[in-house]
């Protein structure tokens, strides 16, 4: 499953094949009260950039629908970096992209 990072996080293609832990930790709008499936997490790997997601990434419809109802729109996330592609061979312990408030995560149309 596959992403697309903002200016903030692809770092001039640095971030492209960086694999991501995304978290659905509810909804954006009043839409949907809660619209977080059962299995909330998903790993995705950034694949593009996406210059009009503000901060933020944007997930494929797959990636998406795998964490929460397509019908949210946007969700607010969580971020753990699982491996930064800018780092082949050195050996990367996870660590937890804090964003406060969480960040919003728009779906993709393909």
């Amino acid at each position: 499953m596959t992403a697309a990072a903002s200016h903030a996080i692809w770092n001039n293609r640095g971030a492209c094949g960086t694999k991501l832990r995304v978290k659905c930790l509810g909804a954006t709008n009043r839409r949907a009260s809660y619209p977080c499936n059962t299995k909330n997490e998903v790993i995705v790997d950034v694949v593009d950039y996406c210059p009009s997601c503000g901060g933020t990434i944007d997930l494929s419809r797959d990636a998406f629908s795998s964490i929460a109802s397509l019908s949210a729109g946007r969700i607010n996330i969580d971020l753990v970096v699982e491996f930064l592609a800018a780092m082949v061979g050195i050996p990367l312990v996870s660590f937890l992209f804090v964003s406060s408030p969480p960040l919003s995560l728009p779906t993709v149309i393909e």
